[in-house]
């Protein structure tokens, strides 16, 4: 059975009201637009991004702070109702306040993406990726610890459809000492391995 978010239409009274004269009905489903996508209680993202086979849990929508990229539009929209009933002010600011508070970033000032696990970039979103090219996916020799298995729908959307082996490479100053599940593991030789 698929989980549906309820969103009730029963707006809070605090919720922004807007007000044009003349247009009254337009101004109400206005209203109900911003309510309905304000999404106060639904899943925080980190919980709707790690559905099953860590897809994320559609057709259920996150609320709150999603992937860093969207930060700069988002805090302002969703914390500028500062809606006081039900406690939806303290739960929405309390929720923007750890997800900004704990965005990872490197040494270099990367700051990431926060979007879900990827087979490019544990840690991002890299768009585009090196498999939405033409004519190669790179190589890639485990997808250990990464989202997804060969033949689940997330693995078949965002991966590569085979892994690489050894065939047309050549080493120089390395030794293989083959692959298994971990990777390709090669010892090198030499001071300039190629």
């Amino acid at each position: 059975m698929t989980e549906v978010l309820h969103i009730p239409d029963d707006i809070p009274d605090d919720f922004p009201h807007f007000l044009v004269p003349g247009h009254e009905d337009d101004m109400a489903a206005l209203r109900m637009l911003f309510w309905k996508h304000f999404l106060p209680d639904g899943p925080a993202w980190d919980d709707w991004l790690n559905g099953p086979d860590l897809f994320p849990r559609y057709p259920i929508l996150p609320s709150g702070p999603k992937t860093t990229l969207w930060d700069e539009w988002l805090c302002a929209s969703m914390l500028w109702p500062a809606v006081e009933s039900n406690g939806i002010r303290e739960r929405m600011q309390a929720r923007w306040r750890e997800s900004l508070g704990t965005r990872a970033m490197d040494s270099a000032g990367y700051v990431t993406t926060n979007n879900g696990a990827s087979y490019a970039h544990l840690l991002g979103w890299p768009f585009p990726a090196w498999s939405h090219g033409s004519g190669g996916y790179g190589w890639h020799f485990s997808f250990k610890g990464q989202l997804g298995e060969l033949g689940t729908p997330n693995g078949m959307a965002y991966r590569p459809p085979r892994l690489c082996n050894q065939d047309g490479w050549q080493l120089n100053g390395a030794s293989d000492q083959g692959i298994d599940g971990s990777g390709w593991h090669l010892t090198l030789t030499g001071s300039d391995a190629t």
